[in-house]
Parts: C-alpha cells; structure tokens; sequence
C-alpha cells in the first residue's frame, strides 16, 4: 500500500527534513499536537485520532459535543516549515458532509484556526466529500486584507483509493500536484511578499462548505486515512 518512490518533482537541492510514516503505536506528540476546536458542524477531539495498520486515521462521527452534532479530529505539527516541498498520501471518507485538509497555516498553540497568527495559508488539499470526484487548491493572505486564489482540481473518486497530493512552494509561486501530475500554479508575488513559517494541518471536519446540505449520516462512522507526510527543504 506504502507508495514512498520520490516525487519526480521534487527538486534535487532539497532533502528529508521531516516524515511520518505512522507506523508507532501512538501519535508521536513530540511531534504534532491535536485540533481540539469546534468549527461548523463539528467538534474536533483527540480521541478521533488514532495509529493502525500503518495509517493515521481521523475517525468522523454522529456524536454530541460542545454544542455540535458530529466529530472530527486532526494533527497539527509542532514544527513551522519555510519553502519546501509538501506531500502526503492518503484517503478521502465516503458520504457527504466532511472536510479534508492537508494544508499549511501558522498555528498559535490553541488547537484552532486562528487566524491572527498566520500571514499565509496554502491548502494542498482541500476535499469536500460531497464531491468524492474534486478537491480544491488555494492560497490564501489571512494579514490585513483577506485574498484568495484558488482552483477546483478534477480526478477520480478520492474515497476509493489512496492518492498523493503535493506543493513545492517557492519564493513568489506555489506548484501543486496531484499524484506525479502539475495541476495548477498560484502566483504568491502579491499575497506575501517574505517568506512566511507555516506548521502542517492534517484534519477534517463537518461542514457545509460546497453547498454540502447535511452530513450522511447513513456513512458514519467514516474515517480519512493517511498513509505519509513528508518536508523536503533546500540546502
């Protein structure tokens, strides 16, 4: 199942400078910490986040909390990242309703989107799964005025298979891919200007973006599985 060949893009100034292969027992929380906020229809816990068979998994469910009807969950790396090279490899959940990211945007500490402490976000990839067959691309500046530049990518059923998503974010640009393919590229030259520190997102949540009108309940218990995350930087 583990795809690990190197990325064809990836450049060759650039090496390993972080991974997870989730292979442990138990999240390494030297490592990453969990989201724990609650943002629109769900709550996010640490116990929808577990290790097995290899895989991380972000279990999603009909469940009450902190006033929301259903559960999702996520890791957010200690470490902040500058320009790099981003991929993992994972599996979106069947059944629409949920929300899954593998994204960059400065965390504060406080397990949530706050977005006061971030000058960038770059969604590598954003997934909707009431659109099982479509994921998004974006680059946002969350700084002074808000701007987005963002682009729907079209593929397979992303619930049926694993699939490798990456960016190379470089000074002025960011290339994503999807698999060894380039499928769009954002000039950055007027959304930050320096290079910006962002940490690594790995979650997903219930929610009503792509006009999604209700969770399937029918589907759930549903999970997104992660094979691996891995940085490259240069030098």
């Amino acid at each position: 199942m583990n795809d690990s060949r190197p990325h064809p893009a990836l450049p060759s100034t650039h090496r390993l400078v972080f991974e997870d292969d989730f292979n442990g027992p138990d999240v390494n929380l030297d490592a990453w910490v969990y989201r724990t906020d609650s943002k629109m229809w769900s709550s996010q816990t640490p116990g929808n986040v577990r290790l097995s068979d290899g895989m991380l998994r972000l279990a999603y469910r009909k469940e009450r909390k902190n006033g929301k009807d259903y559960t999702g969950g996520g890791l957010i790396s200690r470490r902040a990242f500058g320009y790099g090279f981003f991929e993992a490899r994972l599996r979106m959940p069947a059944g629409m309703g949920w929300h899954t990211s593998f994204w960059l945007m400065t965390h504060d500490g406080s397990g949530s989107t706050n977005t006061t402490a971030t000058d960038m976000e770059i969604d590598i990839c954003e997934q909707d799964s009431i659109h099982p067959e479509s994921y998004y691309v974006s680059a946002h500046r969350w700084k002074g005025e808000h701007a987005l530049k963002s682009e729907v990518i079209h593929t397979e059923d992303l619930s049926k298979a694993f699939h490798r998503f990456a960016c190379l974010h470089e000074p002025g640009r960011v290339v994503f891919y999807a698999g060894d393919r380039a499928v769009h590229e954002i000039d950055t030259t007027d959304l930050v200007a320096e290079e910006t520190r962002m940490h690594l997102w790995l979650t997903g949540i219930a929610c009503n973006l792509s006009d999604t009108p209700r969770v399937d309940d029918e589907a759930l218990p549903s999970e997104a599985l992660f094979d691996w995350v891995r940085v490259y930087a240069a030098g």
